[in-house]
């Protein structure tokens, strides 16, 4: 039995489970990957949209070696049929391109899930960005206006 088949029983996944990791200092931004399930090779598989190499299978093992931990575990609740058809829809995404605002990790694992193509974390990141553009340009006007 390989380590990632070990882990992958340790934590009781299925396919279509949300892991969540922290990706940041302090937790402020999360990883969301999904448990793709065991492959030809015996080793477990976790389906992640990764910076850097977009939409990709990695071994469960590496990939929870990579985080150092857990944060949350949301298991997937449907069927079997529709655990086969989370598999489908992951494997139809497979090298699609990661962009932090349009496609991150959270636009992913939302998509294939809940046909939803939405990143809580990318919205607070944009509403954060334009409020500080706004503070931003607000202050070079009031010191412009004050010369």
């Amino acid at each position: 039995m390989t380590y990632s088949l070990q882990l992958a029983q340790q934590y009781g996944f299925g396919t279509g489970d949300r892991i969540i990791v922290p990706k940041s200092a302090w937790n402020m931004v999360q990883h969301h990957a999904l448990f793709y399930g065991i492959g030809q090779n015996g080793h477990a598989l976790v389906a992640e949209n990764k910076e850097g190499r977009g939409v990709i299978l990695t071994r469960l093992d590496v990939f929870l070696a990579d985080a150092g931990r857990i944060t949350r575990i949301i298991p997937f609740s449907g069927s079997y049929q529709q655990r086969v058809a989370v598999l489908d829809r992951v494997n139809a995404r497979l090298g699609r391109w990661y962009d932090t605002w349009k496609y991150n990790c959270e636009h992913f694992v939302n998509e294939v899930l809940h046909f939803r193509t939405e990143s809580r974390q990318a919205d607070i990141g944009k509403a954060l960005l334009g409020g500080a553009a706004v503070v931003a340009g607000i202050y070079g006007l009031v010191k412009l206006l004050s010369k």
